[in-house]
């Protein structure tokens, strides 16, 4: 510590200076330490991929997405046309 300066807190630094952690495999995006990172088939990939994966795995099965989020699915009784 620096004499006569007891008690300061250490500078802040900017997250802006960091360097990437890693690179995401689907889209290139770069990692930054701190920041959350979503494991999709496997693979750890960004928060903008997982955004598209999941909207994508939504649009396509609404019905498997809405069990796996333990929302209730209340299907349509006999006699329902589709």
């Amino acid at each position: 510590m620096t004499p006569g300066t007891m008690g300061l807190l250490p500078p802040l630094r900017d997250s802006q200076q960091c360097p990437p952690a890693g690179l995401c495999p689907r889209c290139c995006g770069e990692f930054y330490p701190g920041e959350a990172r979503f494991v999709w088939d496997g693979v750890p990939v960004c928060t903008d991929c997982f955004r598209m994966a999941a909207g994508h795995w939504l649009e396509r099965f609404p019905i498997e997405a809405a069990l796996a989020l333990q929302v209730q699915v209340l299907l349509p009784e006999r006699g329902w046309l589709t």
